[in-house]
């Protein structure tokens, strides 16, 4: 039987979605491109910020599920990403975690 493609998804790109949306949560400061997101990822996964236990997860050196994980969750909206340039001009994708607001219903409004 076939699931179609968005149907199902690798456990190792659930695995790698969940480390991306947590290194994207802690990262302060500007908007982080993917290098940065990865460093992050790296840093947890060795656990050098303040004696953290070690993240699992698919090869802690092993950036190929990055960018699927990001474009996934850009795709289910857990993840925003914009193009920003920079002094030079050169232009970085950014990503930044989506805060969703509950949408008010139209009927509901109080008087």
């Amino acid at each position: 039987m076939n699931h179609g493609a968005g149907s199902r998804r690798v456990p190792s790109l659930e695995i790698e979605r969940k480390r991306v949306l947590a290194a994207v949560e802690d990262l302060d400061g500007g908007p982080p491109t993917g290098p940065v997101i990865f460093r992050r990822m790296q840093e947890r996964a060795t656990g050098s910020d303040s004696g953290e236990r070690p993240e699992a997860g698919p090869n802690q050196g092993d950036q190929s599920l990055l960018y699927p994980a990001l474009h996934s969750l850009e795709a289910d909206w857990r993840v925003q990403a914009t193009w920003q340039s920079d002094a030079k001009g050169i232009r970085h994708r950014t990503y930044r975690r989506r805060r969703l607001l509950p949408r008010r219903l139209v009927g509901s409004q109080r008087s």
